[in-house]
């Protein structure tokens, strides 16, 4: 489903006893909607093809980090990246591009200090923040998953309570 914004500025103009009507469109806004329900249904086969065995196991991964914190969640399989749901229901606060040598991984998160800082301070191989997607992004690789797994389940964190709203309690935990 697609949202759309219109904005019409009214103005009303009075000349020699007649009045007249000056409409101006000041925003006129079509946007995907971030779930990208049209995205075709793929399955893990076509990821192994398209990418590595070993760079689809990086989203497995961090679905298993994920799930430490918020449980129920599971892979979403599209032609276009590899989303998040939960009871069947999508939640892309993450996203999984796998590659053939590494994984893209993007956060929805609004762009902040906070983060710019927690990424900052790590090694991770960052890339350009995606303001159409409010997405940070970053490449991982399997030794990324033990180097920064800290700083992955705080960005993973707070971009699950961002998009739910629900604030994650206590400390990730391995056991």
């Amino acid at each position: 489903m697609k949202s759309v914004i219109i904005v019409i500025q009214l103005q009303a103009i009075k000349h020699k006893g007649d009045l007249g009507l000056i409409f101006t469109s000041v925003l006129d806004l079509i946007t995907p909607d971030e779930e990208d329900e049209t995205s075709e249904p793929t399955d893990r086969a076509y990821w192994v093809k398209r990418a590595t065995k070993e760079t689809v196991e990086i989203a497995d991964q961090l679905l298993i980090y994920i799930n430490e914190f918020a449980p129920g969640f599971s892979l979403n399989y599209t032609k276009n990246y590899i989303g998040l749901a939960q009871n069947d229901i999508v939640k892309n606060f993450v996203g999984f591009d796998p590659k053939k040598s590494i994984t893209i991984v993007s956060a929805k998160l609004i762009k902040s200090e906070e983060v710019d800082e927690i990424i900052n301070n790590s090694d991770l191989d960052q890339l350009a923040y995606s303001n159409k997607g409010k997405r940070y992004r970053f490449r991982l690789k399997q030794a990324d998953l033990i180097s920064n797994k800290d700083t992955i389940i705080d960005l993973m964190k707070i971009a699950y309570e961002e998009y739910t709203g629900t604030k994650v309690s206590g400390d990730y935990k391995e056991e």
